[in-house]
Parts: C-alpha cells; structure tokens; sequence
C-alpha cells in the first residue's frame, strides 16, 4: 500500500484509522437524530424514502441500513451481493485495478463494503434509489467498494449523499466504484458532496458503457473540500452529456 496516485494531494494512510465496520442497524432513517436528518436532506437523501425506490446508508465502513421497495431494482450490500451471486465476481474489480494506487490496494484488503445495485434487462426504476456514504468518526478512512449493473435496455436513476456528520472535520474517504451500462441501457447518477473542509475525496471510479448506453452524470459539491478527484469512462461509442 506503498504506491502513489499519480495525481493530486498524497494522504498518508497512517494518519487516519480504519473506519469501524460495525454499527447498530437503523431501522427507519426518520427515527435518526435531527442533525443526521438534517444532513442527509442536505446531499439529496430523504428520511422519509417518499419518492425513492430504495434506500442504503453506509455509516463510516458498516452498511447500516437498507431498504427496497422497488421489484424492479436490486438493493443490497456488496457483501451480501457477492454471496448471492457468483457471477458477480466477474464485475468485481474488473473495472478498476487493485494495485492502481495505495487507495485502491487499500479498499481491496481491507476487503471493504458498499452497496450493489441492479436493474434487470429491460426494467426501469419506478423512482431514484438513493445511497448515503457518511463518515460519523473523527480522523478515520471510510473505505467503500460499489458495483452498479444496468442490464441491456433498462434504466435506473440514483441520488447518492456523500457527507461527514456534524463535527467530523477530518478524515479520508476513500469509494471504489464499478459501473456497467449494458447495452441500451440508461444510468442517470447524481452524486451531491457535502464534506468537511478537511476531508480528503479519493474516489476511484470507472463506468463501461456498451453500445448505445447512455450515462448521465451530475455532479454537485455544495462547499470546498481538502481534495476531491473523479470519474473515468470505459468502453466504446459512449454517449455522455
């Protein structure tokens, strides 16, 4: 874990401690306190769920809570996701490189989890699934592996929060993602940041489009961040806007 990024800010990994992967499960998003509704609605994330398909928080490195409601959508941790299938294990770290940087080789062995969410072909989600990455302790790195499946001719509409709670000003996250746009297909992605000010972004994320799929990206970072990179395209005839 000893590889740079080639890009931008270098974290040293040692300053920060692994984020707990264990946390008391939240059975209703509402019963939260007032200051963790609050910044869930400040990143796009409704406690109530109206309007939603699904919903998936992860609280520093434990999926805490989850819920669907949607037939047409798959929502799951990416543990839970790798146990069900065993074809995803050809979707898992295809996109992105395990020994890409230390940030990559780092989720990798900490064997870190995320969410995994899946449209069947030609299915459409009823309304947007929406995931919460927030990081609840001081001084630690959140690792996060995702992996996003929109099969041939169907399309799935996200809204993920990513946010540090309410005094947790410094930290390091750290969110692998991998997305497959099938052919046809649609993934309409909005990400809304909302760290602290000295909280380092590392995000290591890689979307393959197939033929005739279209991903739509919005990006939304509400306040100054410490240092933020982004995404990388795959694939051939990509149709982006």
């Amino acid at each position: 874990m000893r590889k740079k990024a080639a890009f931008g800010e270098d974290f040293e990994l040692d300053k920060y401690e692994e984020g707990s992967k264990v946390s008391k499960p939240i059975e209703d998003l509402q019963a939260l306190d007032e200051e963790s509704k609050k910044t869930l609605l400040q990143v796009g994330v409704i406690p109530s769920e109206e309007g939603r398909s699904g919903s998936l928080l992860v609280l520093d490195n434990a999926v805490s809570h989850s819920t669907l409601k949607d037939k047409n959508v798959e929502l799951m941790s990416t543990h839970k996701a790798m146990e069900k299938y065993e074809w995803l294990k050809d979707y898992s770290w295809k996109l992105v490189q395990v020994d890409a940087d230390k940030y990559t080789a780092k989720t990798y062995l900490e064997d870190a989890d995320g969410y995994f969410i899946r449209v069947p072909a030609g299915k459409k989600s009823a309304m947007p699934v929406q995931t919460c990455l927030m990081l609840g302790s001081k001084k630690v790195s959140q690792t996060v592996h995702n992996i996003i499946v929109v099969e041939e001719g169907a399309s799935l509409d996200i809204i993920t929060g990513c946010t540090s709670k309410k005094g947790v000003e410094e930290g390091l996250h750290l969110g692998i993602s991998e997305m497959y746009v099938k052919k046809g297909a649609t993934l309409n992605f909005t990400m809304i940041h909302n760290w602290a000010e000295q909280i380092g972004v590392r995000p290591r994320t890689v979307v393959h489009v197939e033929e005739g799929g279209t991903y739509i990206s919005n990006y939304i970072c509400l306040k100054p961040v410490r240092s933020v990179q982004t995404i990388r395209l795959s694939g051939s005839k990509e149709k982006v806007r």
